[in-house]
């Protein structure tokens, strides 16, 4: 098969949640709080509503919520948190 038939696992917004907390442990070796999480499933929400309406911004082979969680990871890497050593 062909790397362009490779979708990955299917995505599912049920798994959103668990999804953050993976991100967050990624990026910062703990979870978040319950406030992050909440902002980081609002930012997800709105990149999906933003892309429903521009889907032509997402690259081509990637759907809305790949988008969003790549756009929230650029995000993190971003941050203060990641780049400065208290």
């Amino acid at each position: 098969g062909s790397a362009d038939q490779f979708g990955g696992p299917e995505e599912s917004i049920e798994d959103l949640p668990g999804q953050i907390a993976r991100l967050w442990q990624l990026a910062y070796f703990r979870q978040p709080t319950r406030d992050e999480l909440s902002l980081a499933i609002q930012f997800v929400a709105q990149q999906l509503d933003t892309f429903s309406t521009a889907s032509s911004s997402i690259p081509k082979g990637r759907s809305r919520l790949h988008q969003a969680m790549t756009n929230l990871s650029q995000a993190l890497l971003s941050s203060n948190e990641f780049l400065y050593v208290e």
